[in-house]
C-alpha cells in the first residue's frame, strides 16, 4: 500500500519506452461520458414507447403497457413483461 501511495504522490513519471505508452494516465471526461449514457438511455426509452397508438394520451399509454381491455381479463398479467421494461428503462433514465 505504501508503494502505491509513494508512486501516485511522486512528481517523477516511470516512463515506459518499450510498450510506448508515455506513463500518464487518462482521465475520462465524465461530462461528455454522462451525456453520452443520457442519450443511449433516451433513445431506449422513445423506442419502448413509440408503438403507443396516437394521440399519446395517457389513455393510449395505459392501453399500451397495461391492456386494459374488457374482453381479455388476462391481458395485465401479459402486458407485466413490457411495463418491467418500462420501469427500468425509465429508473435507467431518471439516473443518468
Amino acid at each position: 500500500m505504501q508503494d502505491a501511495i509513494a508512486v501516485y504522490i511522486s512528481n517523477e513519471l516511470n516512463i515506459d519506452e518499450a510498450d510506448g505508452s508515455d506513463g500518464n494516465v487518462i482521465v475520462k471526461d465524465w461530462l461528455k461520458e454522462g451525456k453520452s449514457h443520457l442519450d443511449v438511455t433516451r433513445e431506449a426509452l422513445l423506442f419502448l414507447c413509440e408503438p403507443v397508438a396516437p394521440p399519446k394520451e395517457i389513455e393510449n399509454y395505459l392501453q399500451y403497457f397495461c391492456g386494459i381491455s374488457s374482453k381479455n381479463a388476462q391481458a395485465l398479467d401479459e402486458m407485466e413483461p413490457l411495463r418491467i421494461a418500462f420501469y427500468k428503462a425509465f429508473a435507467t433514465f431518471a439516473r443518468a
